[in-house]
């Protein structure tokens, strides 16, 4: 089978989770389980021969499932949602050239933060994802992202004593409570949070670090999603490349996004 076309250009390969049932001659699918691409050939479904990294093909049709919102952290000045609905508000926090993936922007800790959302904006259901990167510049309390202004609370994703936490909110306490290993100051990292009916799990690096359970989570929250703050908490260092998805993605997904350290730009 051959794949033709421009050098550079990308390819959109629908993701699936196992073998589609039937096919076209020469059609193309991605297996996000083996993380295999498979050709269909004399009716039935053959392996291509390579896995997804070998070849410089983006996987687009599973990455942009259930995406909401997603910021380059690109532009100086202004914060655009890159799918146009949730544009942020910039209070303090200052642009800088020098991100994971092109600009990034930096907290300095004492009241610099941007918005993105008001009241029910971003509000999560049973299930949905997180992602970023961060780079930290100190060890006192860090909010990379929340929905929580100290009493109206959704979710929270921070640094304290070198560990990163995630958590979702039952009321006012906190549940799912998800830990990475140990996080170095001025060193960037991905991170992945991920909840489903009841479970969740932290990546790092593109790898799972912890998983939890919880019964019932708060949904419906009317209070703003921050980046750098969490009510009166703030954050001293960088954040790039934040997305939000509104259903779990797979480990072999979070690990594209981390994709060997070079993380994968938004196209």
């Amino acid at each position: 089978m051959t794949l033709s076309g421009d050098k550079g250009q990308k390819l959109a390969v629908i993701g699936h989770s196992s073998e589609p049932e039937g096919g076209e001659e020469g059609a193309l699918y991605y297996n996000t389980g083996s993380n295999l691409f498979y050709y269909y050939n004399d009716d039935y479904w053959r392996e291509f021969g390579g896995s997804a990294t070998i070849f410089t093909i983006q996987n687009t049709g599973s990455l942009a499932s259930g995406l909401t919102t997603y910021y380059k952290c690109d532009t100086s000045g202004s914060f655009p949602d890159e799918l146009g609905s949730f544009d942020g508000t910039i209070y303090g926090a200052t642009y800088t050239a020098s991100g994971k993936i092109n600009g990034a922007y930096s907290y300095a800790g004492d009241n610099d933060y941007i918005t993105i959302g008001t009241g029910t904006d971003f509000t999560t259901g049973s299930e949905g994802t997180i992602t970023g990167w961060f780079k930290i510049n100190d060890t006192n309390n860090n909010y990379i992202i929340s929905k929580d202004d100290g009493t109206n609370k959704e979710f929270a994703i921070f640094y304290v004593n070198d560990v990163l936490y995630a958590n979702l909110f039952s009321d006012v306490t906190g549940i799912g409570e998800v830990i990475t290993g140990s996080v170095l100051q001025n060193t960037w990292y991905h991170f992945g949070f991920t909840w489903n009916n009841g479970s969740t799990e932290m990546y790092l690096y593109g790898s799972n670090t912890d998983s939890q359970t919880y019964v019932s989570k708060n949904t419906g929250v009317s209070a703003i999603t921050y980046l750098g703050r969490c009510s009166t908490n703030y954050f001293c260092g960088s954040i790039d490349e934040i997305g939000i998805w509104d259903r779990t993605l797979g480990s072999n997904e979070i690990s594209s996004l981390y994709n060997d350290g070079s993380g994968l730009p938004y196209d």
